[in-house]
């Protein structure tokens, strides 16, 4: 059913946004190294492109081109968490 895969799709979205918040917040008031505090950055500007794009996406009807790019942008967004679980483990 693709409303039901809609639904949950966009709650999972707002999940990750809340937590990505938290995480954020979390490591801009600590004093960790500049590189996760870039990536902590990274991840947010990802998440703002990530919410755009798929916003975009459901107005104009599934572009090709822009559900490639909301596509292309969650892989961007899982290799920044990698990073940043990678040096948040090693901090």
């Amino acid at each position: 059913n693709a409303t039901t895969i809609h639904f949950v799709h966009r709650w999972f979205a707002f999940a990750v946004l809340a937590i990505a918040a938290v995480l954020v917040t979390l490591i801009y008031r600590s004093k960790h190294s500049h590189a996760i505090r870039y990536g902590a950055f990274a991840l947010g500007l990802l998440i703002g492109v990530q919410i755009g794009l798929g916003m975009s996406v459901i107005w104009m009807h599934v572009p090709l081109t822009l559900a490639l790019l909301h596509q292309l942008t969650a892989v961007l967004l899982f290799l920044v968490a990698l990073f940043l679980v990678h040096r948040l483990r090693a901090a």
